[in-house]
């Protein structure tokens, strides 16, 4: 891995790539997860890369278990929503 920090208007960014052989950074990871990659040669097929020597595949798949264990658990999440009926409420005494 390669880290890259980055700053732009005093704001810094801190990029990793993961995949040395073809660049691929951990938020281009994270973007292939959310649009469905569920391997690390589904995030390499996403930027039209093939994977190379390997060495990035536990690393690839750590961070697409990351995303999916992070959605499902948003998924599940229970939803609170009060309608409309909860700024009609009227406080009696």
């Amino acid at each position: 891995m390669i880290m890259i920090i980055n700053n732009i208007n005093d704001v810094y960014a801190i990029t990793m790539i993961i995949c040395l052989c073809n660049g691929i950074t951990d938020k281009q990871i994270d973007c292939a997860a959310k649009e469905g990659a569920v391997s690390w040669r589904d995030v390499h097929a996403t930027y039209g890369k093939a994977p190379q020597c390997g060495s990035c595949q536990c690393e690839i798949n750590k961070q697409i278990s990351k995303h999916q264990a992070h959605k499902a658990t948003k998924e599940s999440a229970p939803s609170l929503s009060f309608g409309s009926s909860a700024s009609q409420l009227a406080y009696e005494s």
